[in-house]
Order: structure tokens, then C-alpha cells, then sequence
């Protein structure tokens, strides 16, 4: 449960570092909308979406291996758990499967804000997010990342 606990506070921190990611993006249109033609290119975005998947692999790797190894890939459950809760609070609410009627309601803000960092991702990798179902999916994905983490941890923990 520990793990689960540290792996929530690692996502948020992520969250927050995206957030900044989005705020100087934001700054930059604002104050010289010609660098953003220098951040459209893939030399720029790729090894900004590799920052944020070595973000959560790095957590996995921070996580106690004390657990079975079959549990690895639970270790962010929780992090998916609330942010399935959160999406099906929101569905409930709205029941729109449209991804830009979505993000421009006020309803989708705290989803989109819990999903910010892997939009992110996808957003930099050029990935469309095309409906709510399949963001349900990738809630996932932050789990899967940490789990890859503590497995990598484990097997280097077997060399040694």
C-alpha cells in the first residue's frame, strides 16, 4: 500500500511539473509566438515526452521491492483508480464522448488537469486522444510506467 501511496504523490508532483511545462508554453506564445515554430519540431518535443515517461519509470524505480513481483504493475493503482473515479464522475455528469465539447466544459477541468502530464505525453509524441473511452484506457498508463520502473529495479537488483 505504501508503494500505491508514494506512486499518488509522485503522479501529482508530475502533474505539477506539467502544469509548469504547460505555463511556460503559455508565456512563450504570449511574449515571442516565433519560438513556437522552433517547438512544433520533434527535436523538441520527443525529449520533452521522454522527461515525462522517465518521470514516472524513475518513480517505479524509487518504490520498495518488498512486494511479490507479480504486483509490480499494481504498485500505481491508485493513481488509476481515482482517476477512473474521477472520469466516471464526470461521464455521469455529461455523458459526451467528444473530446472537444469535453475539454472546453467546466466539468472536465479536474480530469483533464489529473490527466494533464500523459495528454502531455501524447500531445509531444503527436498520439490524437480521439474520445473519453479511450482516455478512460490510458489512465493505465502511469500504473504501467511505474511498474515498468520497479521491474527494471528488480532485475538490476538480480545482477548485482
Amino acid at each position: 500500500m505504501i508503494n500505491n501511496i508514494i506512486s499518488l504523490i509522485a503522479h501529482l508532483i508530475i502533474v505539477g511539473v506539467s502544469v509548469v511545462i504547460v505555463l511556460i508554453f503559455i508565456y512563450i506564445h504570449e511574449t515571442a509566438p516565433w519560438i513556437l515554430n522552433y517547438l512544433k519540431h520533434a527535436v523538441i518535443r520527443l525529449p520533452l515526452a521522454i522527461v515525462l515517461i522517465l518521470l514516472y519509470v524513475y518513480t517505479g524505480v524509487l518504490l520498495d521491492t518488498k512486494s511479490d513481483k507479480k504486483y509490480d504493475f499494481l504498485a500505481g493503482s491508485l493513481i488509476a483508480v481515482i482517476g477512473i473515479g474521477i472520469w466516471l464522475f464526470t461521464f455521469s455528469i455529461t455523458s459526451k464522448l467528444s473530446v472537444p465539447e469535453e475539454i472546453k466544459s467546466e466539468y472536465w477541468i479536474l480530469f483533464t488537469f489529473y490527466y494533464l502530464p500523459i495528454a502531455l505525453i501524447f500531445m509531444f509524441l503527436g498520439i490524437p486522444i480521439p474520445t473519453s473511452l479511450f482516455e478512460l484506457i490510458t489512465n493505465f498508463i502511469p500504473s504501467l510506467l511505474i511498474g515498468m520502473g520497479l521491474s527494471y529495479k528488480r532485475l538490476k537488483m538480480q545482477r548485482k
